[in-house]
């Protein structure tokens, strides 16, 4: 490739980050805001930051949209 593997590396980093803390948060969430309705949240905030991945504009946006995925698939699959 062009050099560019470290960067790759780092996109999942932030993914298994996003993961970390979307393990610590969600219980509270769900404790204090519902399950029901953290759930439907995250799924509807899943689909919108998965287009937002598709299309991100630059590698900061696509950093910190790959968190936000790893916390979201996180606190979704912790309720479920």
């Amino acid at each position: 490739m062009c050099g560019r593997t470290a960067l790759a590396e780092l996109t999942q980093t932030m993914t298994m980050v996003g993961q970390g803390v979307g393990a610590v948060m969600g219980s509270s969430l769900a404790d204090r805001f519902g399950r029901k309705t953290i759930h439907l949240v995250c799924h509807v905030t899943l689909y919108l930051v998965g287009f937002g991945v598709a299309w991100a504009p630059n590698y900061t946006v696509l950093i910190l949209l790959r968190f936000l995925t790893g916390a979201l698939q996180q606190v979704s699959s912790r309720i479920d």
